[in-house]
């Protein structure tokens, strides 16, 4: 609306003009002096000099979507959303009516967004790119155990989807756990570092496991520190109860000469 042929208006004025389709047919976009300038329904057109102005239409029918998606170079399964519906997965393909369309894409931890206008009886094909992502898995012995990832604070166990790169973890050189002290022993390949940089791409999936073992108390042989403190108070009595009126328990020896 209007109809087609030639409108006079004020100079610089602006006309607003709506596009409808014949009955079997949509509106495909707008051309403004041999230009294609919208995909909407209604175009406004500012009247600064003379003007050319026509509408395009195409069959009315189903066009074809066309999904996949790449992790670097792997083609992985991503979820789609088109329109805010579904969702699909990328390796189908989607009858839709012609029109425009919004689409996001998810992929683990990842989000991608695009368009893409869909004409009756054509195949638009759209391909999603991500970062590929390996499967990243902490533990200790003992655990939970606080400790840094590339200056995050976390606990392990730990387990996160990470793009390949180089990432450096840092394990605290001791841990109490309740009264008892334990100390770093070591990672699962022998270092005795608590420090370590790991470099993540190869293989798909990295596990890393950090070891404690319970600190010795000089001259107390195998017993943990708990049994070292109770053997004490069985001498001297539990904590803090020794006072004047109950004191250590002393064996004077003399020797007369």
């Amino acid at each position: 609306f209007p109809s087609s042929g030639s409108y006079s208006y004020p100079k610089y004025s602006s006309k607003e003009v709506t596009a409808i389709p014949d009955s079997g047919y949509v509106f495909d976009h707008w051309e403004l002096n041999d230009k294609n300038v919208s995909t909407e329904l209604s175009y406004a057109v500012a009247m600064n000099t003379d003007h050319r102005l026509r509408a395009f239409f195409v069959l009315s029918g189903e066009g074809t979507l066309s999904l996949c998606a790449f992790a670097d170079s792997e083609e992985v399964t991503a979820s789609v959303l088109v329109n805010s519906e579904g969702p699909y997965e990328t390796g189908q393909e989607i009858k839709l009516d012609p029109g425009t369309y919004t689409l996001s894409a998810s992929y683990k931890t990842q989000t991608r967004t695009d368009t893409v206008t869909i004409k009756a009886g054509v195949t638009s094909t759209v391909t999603f790119r991500f970062t590929k992502l390996h499967a990243l898995t902490i533990v200790s012995d003992p655990s939970p155990i606080d400790f840094t990832f590339d200056t995050e604070a976390v606990s392990t166990p730990f387990k996160r989807d990470v793009a390949t790169g180089a990432y450096t973890m840092v394990m605290p050189g001791s841990i109490m756990v309740g009264v008892d002290e334990h100390l770093f022993t070591q990672w699962e390949n022998g270092s005795v570092n608590p420090k370590r940089t790991v470099t993540i791409g190869s293989p798909q999936a990295v596990n890393l496991t950090a070891t404690y073992t319970l600190k010795q108390i000089e001259g107390t042989g195998p017993l943990t520190q708990r049994e070292n403190k109770d053997n004490l108070r069985q001498v001297l009595g539990q904590e803090g109860d020794l006072d004047e009126d109950n004191p250590l328990p002393v064996e004077l020896i003399t020797s007369i000469t």
